[in-house]
């Protein structure tokens, strides 16, 4: 059993996440976790990437010998849609102690899942002698070379169909309350008043949690909770990754041809935002989003052809093109 306190802070903290770096972790946990049926071709290209580009510091820490994965590789988002730079930096500067008391406590940790061969610790071990700093760097990198071969051309769908999953929890949670959000997340969570209960055969205590984090997985089959272990952590953030919904756009439709994900969750909402020209800087504004996550959207579209883009002089605009116009009049 695990019970989570919650605190005024811990509930007023609570928000789902749109995490590039949560959902390539989570698709690297294929040893730990049952993976999705409409995921399992992407976890077999991910496995052959780990293999054909010898991603030894990834192999070695997910290969399913641990109880304990170091929590330096999976940073707690900060913000509800984070960018993969922005996670990667904070994975390769990670504090070398910090590193090197996660590590320890992973390698040393008695109870493991299955005995590991005797290579993988100790192609952990050689990286680790040239410094903490270095096997930070070192996995920062492997994350994103295994990101580039299996990840970032389906990222946008993959987006996408998180954002329709959490689109439909927050329509749960302002009809019928955050309570009745959490049972539809998994039936083994049950909330009561000042804590959460999950019913998962271990027992951890968190007494108070500053921030608990929402994460849909698109590769997790199953309920899954991170919270780190280690004696002194600091104050605990739990992470309650569930498998998001198999896939469908904010009005619970089906999403069947390849131009119908365009008008899903936030990218439907920035493209039906455009019979008017605007900029990035004012699409961000207007739908509380960064900079950053609207100019990948526009990206996207604009690669896809639904959008045009314009100059005025140190101004650039985006408007829908006629095929944009086609489609916000099929699907809007």
């Amino acid at each position: 059993m695990i019970r989570i306190g919650m605190g005024a802070q811990g509930w007023a903290n609570t928000r789902f996440v749109v995490s590039p770096l949560h959902a390539l972790i989570e698709g690297v946990m294929f040893e730990y976790c049952p993976v999705q049926p409409q995921a399992r071709e992407l976890s077999a290209r991910l496995r052959k990437t780990l293999r054909e580009r010898r991603l030894t510091v990834l192999s070695g820490l997910f290969a399913g010998h641990w109880h304990y994965i170091p929590d330096f590789t999976l940073p707690r988002p900060t913000v509800a849609q984070g960018s993969l730079d922005s996670e990667l930096h904070a994975v390769a500067t990670t504090s070398p102690d910090r590193l090197a008391r996660e590590l320890d406590f992973m390698l040393h940790e008695p109870a493991v899942r299955r005995a590991p061969p005797a290579g993988a610790p100790r192609e952990l071990l050689n990286a680790l002698e040239r410094g903490e700093s270095s096997f930070a760097e070192r996995a920062a990198g492997e994350l994103a070379q295994l990101w580039d071969g299996a990840i970032a051309r389906q990222w946008s769908v993959l987006q996408s169909r998180i954002e329709c999953d959490i689109a439909r929890r927050a329509r749960t949670m302002s009809r019928q309350g955050l309570a009745d959000v959490f049972p539809g997340l998994d039936p083994r969570i049950g909330w009561h008043g000042d804590h959460l209960r999950i019913d998962v055969p271990f027992d951890i205590d968190v007494p108070e949690t500053d921030m608990l984090i929402l994460a849909p997985s698109v590769f997790n089959g199953s309920l899954s909770v991170a919270i780190d272990p280690l004696p002194g952590a600091g104050p605990q953030q739990a992470v309650i990754s569930y498998p998001a919904y198999p896939g469908a756009d904010d009005g619970g439709r089906p999403a069947g041809r390849p131009a119908a994900d365009q008008m899903a969750g936030t990218r439907g909402r920035i493209l039906r935002d455009l019979t008017t020209p605007r900029t990035t800087t004012e699409l961000a504004h207007r739908h509380w989003l960064t900079p950053g996550a609207v100019s990948h959207h526009l990206t996207a579209l604009h690669r896809a052809g639904f959008v045009l883009k314009s100059r005025e002089q140190h101004r650039v605009y985006y408007q829908l093109s006629q095929r944009g116009r086609d489609l916000a009049a099929v699907y809007g």
